[in-house]
């Protein structure tokens, strides 16, 4: 698939197109493996030297749902905590005493991030915390375009037993919004 693909951009190139960016937009490592993230960093650097394109300056990541640890019952018990609005509905609000664990889920993410000297996200001029995770949610300017990357999958709700899905209950919060 790489040297297909590799191939197909290398001759888009030569048809007078340049690549400028390059998005990520997430499920990079399945269930946050550590050498997922290293395989994609040895790849993504191949793809961008072949296309000619700079990681540090003209690449934005996220990671998904899949880039988050999945072990045992994927966040039933220790799942997000919500404030209800009404009976069944989910609430703006989100209680803060899982986010250490929230944040450390994406720390091989962002290992990466610094390994491929990429300049953390700007959270609109401020940090949310001291203990903020520096490339998964915030803004990237990148040739005079501002991107806005909002990791949905960090706050995202406890896995659906029944289905084993979490299509549908990955969660923002007004906050990040």
């Amino acid at each position: 698939v790489e040297k297909r693909l590799f191939a197909f951009l290398k001759n888009y190139i030569k048809e007078n197109h340049k690549i400028d960016i390059v998005a990520i937009t997430g499920d990079i490592s399945f269930c946050n493996r550590e050498e997922g993230y290293y395989d994609f960093k040895d790849w993504l650097e191949r793809l961008c030297s072949n296309i000619d394109v700079d990681i540090e300056n003209h690449v934005i990541m996220c990671p998904g749902n899949h880039d988050k640890k999945c072990e045992g019952k994927n966040r039933d018990e220790d799942g997000l905590n919500l404030e209800k609005c009404e009976e069944g509905e989910v609430g703006e609000l989100m209680t803060i005493d899982k986010i250490r664990e929230r944040q450390e889920q994406f720390q091989f993410f962002n290992d990466v991030c610094k390994k491929l000297k990429m300049e953390p996200l700007e959270n609109f001029g401020t940090r949310m915390s001291k203990r903020a995770v520096p490339y998964v949610m915030g803004t990237k300017k990148i040739d005079g375009i501002h991107f806005v990357v909002l990791n949905s999958a960090w706050n995202s709700y406890p896995r659906d037993e029944k289905n084993g899905s979490d299509h549908g209950k990955l969660l923002l919060g007004r906050r990040p919004i």
